[in-house]
């Protein structure tokens, strides 16, 4: 009797798992490439043209929680500058956000207090593609958690995948002889 990592699990749930994990390490990845790389770009002045706090409504199944419904929270930030005469908007704020969410209500109240609509900024932003921008350049050692916890599960995925993949091979063979 052999012991099977895959507990059952079909090798097509396997194998979308395991993309599934994979798109989400890539996704997190470039953003933590972004926030390595924007550390060089370089700066020009912008202005503030819209900071408004946004609230999204989820909702949970009650077994999940005692409240069915939850807001997240996150700063609507929209800014504008110029590169080589030509004018650009950019809503990026730091790219260790991922999806844009600031996090806590108090957290958006935070960073609201320091864009308000029509002051002055330093933006940063990409020389080869000045459309691609950003207000600050920091990331925290938080950036590299989710990259690396996708990309773990990816391996496990993997893993599950290709060893249940070679036991039902083995089956396969043995009953065959």
């Amino acid at each position: 009797m052999s012991i099977r990592l895959g507990y059952g699990m079909p090798r097509g749930l396997w194998l979308v798992l395991c993309l599934a994990m994979v798109g989400l390490a890539v996704l997190t990845g470039k953003y933590l490439w972004l926030s390595i790389a924007c550390r060089h770009w370089p700066s020009a002045p912008g202005i503030i043209l819209l900071a408004r706090e946004h609230q999204d409504t989820v909702q949970r199944p009650p077994r999940q929680s005692g409240r069915p419904v939850e807001f997240v929270y996150r700063a609507e930030i929209e800014y504008a500058y110029t590169v080589g005469g030509i004018a650009y908007t950019g809503t990026q704020v730091a790219f260790s956000d991922y999806a844009g969410f600031s996090g806590s209500r108090k957290a958006v109240k935070e960073r609201l207090v320091r864009y308000v609509p029509g002051s002055a900024v330093t933006v940063y932003y990409d020389s080869a593609n000045p459309r691609m921008s950003v207000l600050e350049r920091r990331s925290s050692r938080d950036i590299l958690f989710w990259p690396a916890i996708f990309t773990a599960l990816a391996l496990v995925c993997a893993i599950g995948f290709c060893k249940d993949w070679r036991l039902s091979t083995r089956r396969g063979w043995a009953g065959q002889g």
